[in-house]
């Protein structure tokens, strides 16, 4: 048995330009695809409140990575919420501080591939 490589004779130009041209439509919708599909990052989202549960506007929200001392802050929004996306993998602690309030600070939390936990502060 012999190998062959497909040749196009007897096939116009114009059939070859329509197959390569097929070929890159299916290549740019497949590839950026699988690439997406790839998440090695998560993200961590909650609301800060009081113990009545009341929303706390403007709180100082810290996330740090126990593993390398990564660190990323935000302000918490009207409704209380924060959002820490495309976070790296590993192990975290939040912290949360407030004039008037007693700061609290949440550890133990460990992020995973595609993770996107809740974490609420009461």
């Amino acid at each position: 048995m012999k190998i062959q490589f497909s040749k196009w004779q007897g096939k116009s130009k114009h059939d070859a330009c329509i197959s390569i041209a097929c070929l890159r439509v299916v290549l740019l919708v497949v590839v950026p695809s699988a690439v997406r599909a790839q998440v090695i990052k998560a993200s961590v989202r909650g609301t800060i409140m009081d113990d009545q549960g009341a929303a706390i506007a403007d709180a100082d929200v810290t996330i740090t990575s126990v593993d390398t001392g990564y660190t990323r802050s935000m302000k918490s929004g009207s409704d209380g919420a924060y959002n820490f996306q495309d976070l790296p993998l590993g192990s975290y602690r939040i912290q949360a501080t407030h004039s008037g309030f007693k700061s609290e600070t949440q550890t133990g939390i460990v992020l995973h591939v595609a993770d996107s936990l809740v974490i609420t502060s009461a």
